[in-house]
């Protein structure tokens, strides 16, 4: 059985791969980012792919508590059906996308975060080793960018309408 390892030499500066294929530097980092080559976090700190992964499992629990709050409103509206249809497809939406991320992230990524409280007026949250604060506002911001682009954005799709009973 052929070893696929030895099919390819690795330098610094270049990838020859079998065949004689030989990528530079850009080619190689645009391999490693398409191929996941490195872990999406590392001890260094947090790289811009492996930060929205963080503020993503972050901002979907804040999302789906607004939305499940928003939910509770809206119920009591007279066309509440109109309404909790589409809430309800993207609580469902949210959730799906929050526990794949979640597998993702400690199969793949090998991030462990933990809430570690709020302290002079900021949330603080530990990735791996690395303790990460945000403002309030800044939660505000990541949430409601989630909530709109499910809602309305690239994650908005086709919901089912159900048949409600009109109150009142």
């Amino acid at each position: 059985m052929k070893d696929d390892n030895k099919e390819c030499m690795i330098s610094d500066n270049n990838v020859v791969l079998e065949g004689g294929l030989v990528l530079g530097p850009k080619g190689i980092e645009i391999l490693k980012e398409e191929l996941s080559l490195e872990p999406a976090y590392s001890k260094k700190g947090c790289g811009k792919m492996n930060r929205e992964v963080i503020n993503k499992f972050i901002a979907i629990p804040l999302a789906i508590k607004v939305f499940r709050m928003d939910r509770e409103q809206i119920k009591d509206f007279k066309t509440a059906h109109v309404y909790l249809d589409k809430l309800d497809a993207v609580l469902v939406k949210l959730q799906e996308d929050f526990n794949i991320l979640k597998k993702d992230m400690y199969t793949l990524h090998h991030i462990d975060i933990k809430f570690l409280g709020k302290e002079n007026g900021t949330v603080k949250y530990k990735a791996n080793s690395e303790v990460i604060t945000f403002t309030p506002e800044e939660l505000k911001a990541m949430t409601s960018d989630l909530m709109r682009d499910h809602l309305y954005g690239e994650k908005a799709g086709e919901f089912p309408i159900q048949d409600r009973i009109w109150e009142n």
